[in-house]
């Protein structure tokens, strides 16, 4: 559309329930860059967490890690 910006979505594609009750983790992913975020206390730290991985290890398995 000629004179609006797009903003990239980000959209859940994964949710981790914590074995230790503190709460569900939602894995998102950016639908253009392929950028994987999480909302766990880990990623919030870092910038990294085991569901991330699991989640970008699947999409490199489907060949949906690049657009």
């Amino acid at each position: 559309m000629k004179g609006q910006h797009m903003e990239s979505l980000w959209r859940t594609v994964e949710q981790f329930i914590s074995y230790q009750g503190t709460g569900i983790f939602e894995v998102e992913v950016n639908t253009d860059t392929r950028e994987v975020r999480c909302n766990c206390p880990v990623y919030e730290k870092k910038g990294s967490c085991k569901h991330c991985v699991f989640v970008n290890s699947r999409l490199k398995d489907s060949g949906q890690d690049r657009k």
